[in-house]
């Protein structure tokens, strides 16, 4: 009895024992199960990173080769107008000859008086950019001022011609805001206030170079020049504090007494004008002493009249009451 009862616990203790190891061997492959699972993500995702790493240096061997090859392309171009610019620095650096160029000129005009306006326009041009630029004379400063009076005669020829033929009229006011920008800039290219002005009293525009000053800032060198090529828009348009920026007292009565000893109605008229400028200006002190300079110079009823029209026109009628009695 004792040992069949033995038998029965030692067949339990078995069972028992090997149900527990199932149950362990159970949980074992469900939790190496799910290891793997996560091990299988984890690989799939670093395939994904592997491929976009792949992708991304794809595209930056495609973004290298493509600004290589932009490189190229601009290394050509520079170089092809570096060379363009060479052959019309030396083609620009050829004198022409005085005469040719005054000729065509003169044919030039002729067209645009009662001429074929498109060829008259075409001959113009060639003029105002070609002819006078590069017409050889004698050198020095008088003879580049001499240049600079033919380009701005053939301004003068291009507004009138734009009178009967718009297209000139429409090229002189595309050239005009070509200049502007070129200034607005600040482009190295000391001909362009000259120009500026050219094309500004050729189109009677007044206010062209005054815009652009104001479009300067107050330290910039360029405001001088600008006042000096438009002084009479400047007056014109009450601007007299700018005026005085290149026509001081000391300079009106240097003026003066150059211009009395030559050039009689000239010398008044000027003064007048600098008599404007001071009045308007708000330096009363030095605009009557020029008054009694000029009267002494010329105290005629035509001379005082002048005096009396110019300190009007800068809003100090009551000036000339005082001054003029």
């Amino acid at each position: 009895m004792r040992s069949i009862r033995l038998t029965i616990l030692i067949l339990g203790a078995v069972g028992a024992g090997a149900f527990v190891y199932a149950i362990w061997e159970l949980q074992s492959t469900r939790k190496n199960r799910t290891g793997l699972a996560a091990a299988v993500v984890r690989q799939n995702r670093t395939r994904g990173h592997i491929a976009a790493l792949e992708t991304q240096a794809q595209s930056m061997e495609k973004r290298t080769a493509a600004i290589e090859s932009d490189n190229v392309l601009l290394s050509g171009a520079i170089e092809r107008t570096r060379q363009i610019d060479a052959a019309k620095t030396q083609s620009d650096a050829t004198p022409l000859p005085r005469a040719e160029v005054e000729d065509r000129f003169k044919r030039a005009r002729a067209l645009a008086a009662n001429g074929d306006p498109e060829l008259a326009l075409r001959e113009l041009l060639w003029c105002y950019d070609e002819g006078f630029p590069r017409m050889g004379g004698s050198k020095g400063i008088s003879f580049e001022i001499q240049k600079g009076g033919q380009i701005r005669i053939a301004a003068d020829v291009l507004a009138q011609l734009g009178e009967r033929y718009p297209p000139a009229q429409a090229i002189l006011r595309e050239r005009l805001e070509n200049v502007r920008q070129r200034l607005l800039s600040r482009a190295d290219d000391p001909g362009s206030i000259d120009e500026l002005s050219f094309l500004a009293r050729a189109l009677k525009d007044q206010t062209a170079v005054i815009s652009l000053f104001d479009q300067t800032s107050s330290d910039d060198p360029r405001r001088k020049s600008l006042v000096a090529v438009a002084l009479d828009d400047f007056v014109t348009a009450h601007r007299y504090a700018d005026a005085l920026l290149v026509r001081d007292y000391r300079t009106m009565n240097t003026n003066f007494a150059l211009t009395s000893q030559v050039m009689r109605d000239p010398a008044i008229k000027q003064a007048a004008i600098n008599i404007e400028i001071l009045a308007g200006a708000g330096d009363f002190e030095h605009a009557q002493a020029l008054t009694e300079r000029l009267l002494k110079f010329d105290n005629s009823p035509e001379a005082r009249a002048l005096v009396q029209k110019h300190l009007e026109r800068a809003g100090r009628p009551e000036l000339s009451v005082q001054w003029l009695k």
